[in-house]
């Protein structure tokens, strides 16, 4: 930093948290990536600021400085932190060089069970191995459909009309994380499907109260 006051370690610290990728370098989407920066000051730090190219993640103010960057997509990322003392000046770190890939779930099934009681959704390999309970509560989550890029899971869910008959429509990341309520309404809804090219979601209704 300016007039020597600052000592800033040149390249960050960095770390992965991602339990279901085995190269470090090469997180899955939706990625959470944990960030750390180590900074020092003859003075003391008042931030460090970490950036994703020259947008602006997140800012931590308190030692240990970092960040969980979380739902991160596919793609390739420059990373840096930038620390700034008491005085503002500043010093930036080395930039990290990250690429978030997509999950291999090719051929993977996705399927509802109440074999633990209500119904909940689960995946597992085509021969049956490697299986994940991808929801876990006391509505009952069915009917789950791959996006066609393999990403996210379109489903129903009674969750927030516990056993009224009436459900509505979920989306969720392929490990389980990040639901999303898609409907709100009174009546059933239901049987969703992903459009070919994965921007649109059909499904069924008795909103009219008569039928489907």
């Amino acid at each position: 930093m300016a007039d020597n006051r600052s000592e800033f370690i040149s390249k960050a610290q960095w770390a992965y948290e991602n339990e279901v990728t085995l190269d470090f370098s090469r997180p899955v989407a939706p990625a959470n990536v944990s960030i750390n920066a180590a900074a020092s000051d003859d003075g003391s730090i008042s931030k460090v600021e970490f950036f994703q190219g020259a947008v602006l993640i997140g800012t931590s103010t308190t030692s240990p400085y970092s960040l969980n960057w979380s739902n991160v997509p596919i793609g390739s990322y420059s990373l840096t932190a930038k620390a700034t003392d008491n005085l503002g000046a500043t010093k930036t770190s080395s930039s990290v060089n990250i690429t978030v890939v997509q999950p291999n779930n090719s051929g993977k099934i996705a399927f509802a069970s109440n074999r633990d009681g209500s119904a909940q959704i689960y995946s597992m390999n085509q021969d049956g191995s490697s299986l994940s309970l991808l929801t876990s509560d006391v509505a009952n989550n069915e009917c789950p459909r791959w996006s066609p890029n393999d990403l996210r899971i379109v489903f129903q869910s009674d969750r927030d009309n516990l056993f009224s008959g009436s459900a509505d429509i979920y989306v969720m990341n392929w490990d389980g994380s990040g639901p999303t309520r898609l409907t709100n309404n009174a009546y059933d809804d239901s049987a969703p499907v992903w459009s070919p090219d994965g921007n649109k979601i059909a499904f069924q209704s008795y909103r009219n109260g008569v039928n489907y």
